[in-house]
C-alpha cells in the first residue's frame, strides 16, 4: 500500500532529524512523540496528498526539530519535489534563492561568532601598520625568529587581552 509505504518514509526521515539533534532521553521521547503523531488523523489524510518534504517538515515543527534539508538533498523524493517545485515542500524553493538564503545565513552566524570573540571595550579599534605586523622583538624577551602568543602580543602593544578584555600588566 502506498499511504502505508510513504508513511514510513516519513517516519524514517524524521527519526534521523530526531537522531542527528538529540540522544539519550531526549531522543527516545521525541521517537514516542513522532509515532504518535504519525498516528493523527491529519497525517492520515495528507500523506497521500501532499508532498514528502512538507508533511517532514510540519512534523519536525511540531517536535521542535531544525533538520538539515541538506542530509536528504539527494534523495529521489527530494530531488522530484526540487524538479517539480511541489508547493510545501522545503525543496522546491528556487535554487538560487536557496543558495541566498544559506549564504545570508551563514554571512550572519560569521558576524555572530566574531562578535562573540571580541570583547567590548567601549573604545574604537586600533589600526595595526604594516610595521607592527612583524615585531621585530627589540625590546622584548622574545626571540624574533619565535612566533609570538596573543599574551605576548597584546602586552607589548598594550592592548585589552581578546579573551579577557583585561588591561595587559603595566611594567
Amino acid at each position: 500500500d502506498r499511504r502505508h509505504r510513504r508513511k514510513a518514509q516519513v517516519g524514517r526521515i524524521v527519526k534521523q532529524a530526531i537522531n542527528a539533534e538529540l540522544t539519550g532521553i531526549k531522543a527516545y521521547q521525541r521517537e514516542r512523540e513522532l509515532r504518535e503523531r504519525l498516528e493523527d488523523e491529519d497525517v492520515e489524510t495528507d500523506i497521500g496528498s501532499h508532498p514528502i518534504g512538507e508533511i517532514i517538515a510540519r512534523i519536525c515543527w511540531d517536535l521542535g526539530l531544525d533538520p538539515n534539508w541538506r542530509r536528504w538533498a539527494e534523495d529521489h523524493w527530494a530531488v522530484e519535489e526540487a524538479r517539480t517545485k511541489a508547493p510545501g515542500s522545503p525543496y522546491a524553493e528556487d535554487e538560487e534563492d536557496g543558495e541566498a538564503e544559506e549564504d545570508e545565513e551563514e554571512e550572519a552566524e560569521a558576524e555572530e561568532e566574531v562578535e562573540a570573540a571580541e570583547p567590548d571595550t567601549g573604545q574604537p579599534a586600533r589600526e595595526i601598520s604594516e610595521a607592527e605586523t612583524a615585531p621585530d622583538g627589540a625590546g622584548t624577551e622574545e626571540p624574533s625568529a619565535a612566533p609570538w602568543s596573543a599574551d605576548t602580543w597584546y602586552r607589548h602593544y598594550k592592548l585589552p587581552h581578546p579573551a579577557t578584555g583585561s588591561d595587559p600588566p603595566s611594567g
